[in-house]
């Protein structure tokens, strides 16, 4: 049973059974169970039963099937759930909802280094990075973790016939800015390597892909944390300087996650990442078992609240030189 429980927002519940090691991991969608009774309860007290959602069966590639629900749960609400099957047995786990900790301030550091040119849009590099400043409440043990979105315009049809290389083909181009990067820059920010031994650090471990971090080095206190994004482009036709596609924006998002969710994520890294991991890999050590909270010892039942911040990428990119066709350095 997996659930990560998002304070404002539907219950869903992924729900499988075990299998076979020797006959080789299955697809999520053959061990499904889609025919359990799932009870959701707050602070004690039975809410509903979660619905199920096959997706489209058909394609693999769509949303895997979960269960869902209506009930929306909210900060220090206690959720449990109880799976019930026939055949599979019971399933249960309970967690508390944790408070949002709000960002209070973020200090772009944005720059534009190269516009590259192209047959008809222009592709600009760029740094991007935040100091996103936020206060831990220090009452009790938090922790966090860190996600950045994009949000861009959509773009607008034009009547510009262009020919496309190397085909010869010929299309309509869409009016458009479009801001894209690849990933959180892990080794800028020493928060995100808090977990990593001397070891650790001795035979080159890395936090890379993992910003979870606790707030046993910032409690009680504020703190600026730094989030650089790599391999960052934008991408602009706006010969008309249509105003709404200058909007392109920057989500970022803290969240204040539950310790289930905390012990999972470590030992995750652990068995992908870490030196304990990479013993217990090649058999030199005993293995390191993912952590869970579900009675039946396998899933994570998980709660966060999300603050956001939102930045605009308007007065950044409305006066770029080059936003036509055909662009020279």
């Amino acid at each position: 049973m997996n659930s990560l429980l998002t304070s404002g927002e539907p219950v869903e519940v992924s729900l499988t059974h075990t299998w076979r090691f020797s006959a080789g991991k299955p697809d999520n969608r053959d061990i499904n169970v889609a025919d359990a009774d799932i009870e959701v309860y707050a602070n004690g007290r039975f809410i509903e039963n979660l619905v199920y959602d096959p997706g489209d069966a058909d394609d693999k590639n769509s949303r895997q099937p979960v269960y869902r629900g209506q009930f929306v749960p909210s900060p220090d609400d206690q959720i449990e759930l109880r799976a019930h099957h026939p055949s599979y047995g019971e399933a249960f786990a309970s967690v508390v909802m944790p408070r949002p900790v709000p960002i209070t301030k973020v200090t772009p550091d944005i720059e534009f280094t190269n516009c590259l040119p192209s047959s008809y849009i222009n592709t600009y590099t760029l740094k991007t990075g935040f100091i996103t400043e936020f206060t831990d409440p220090g009452e009790t043990d938090n922790y966090y973790t860190v996600e950045v979105s994009v949000k861009n315009p959509k773009p607008i049809p034009s009547d510009v016939l262009v020919t496309i290389w190397p085909d010869n083909t010929q299309k309509y181009v869409d009016y458009t800015g479009n801001y894209q990067f690849d990933r959180i820059d892990f080794e800028r920010e020493p928060i995100f390597s808090e977990h990593l031994s001397n070891i650790d650090h001795l035979l080159d471990s890395s936090a890379w892909g993992y910003s979870f971090f606790s707030d046993q080095q910032i409690n009680g206190k504020s703190y600026p944390l730094q989030i650089h994004l790599i391999d960052c482009l934008y991408y602009v036709l706006n010969p008309k300087h249509i105003e709404s596609l200058y909007h392109s924006e920057i989500i970022i998002s803290l969240g204040s996650i539950s310790a289930d969710y905390y012990k999972y994520m470590l030992s995750m890294w652990k068995v992908n990442s870490g030196f304990e991991g990479e013993l217990g890999n090649n058999g030199l050590a005993d293995p390191i078992f993912i952590y869970s909270n579900v009675s039946t010892g396998a899933g994570i039942v998980a709660a966060r609240s999300v603050s956001k911040y939102t930045v605009d990428l308007s007065d950044y990119v409305r006066d770029l030189p080059y936003q036509d066709f055909n662009p020279t350095k």
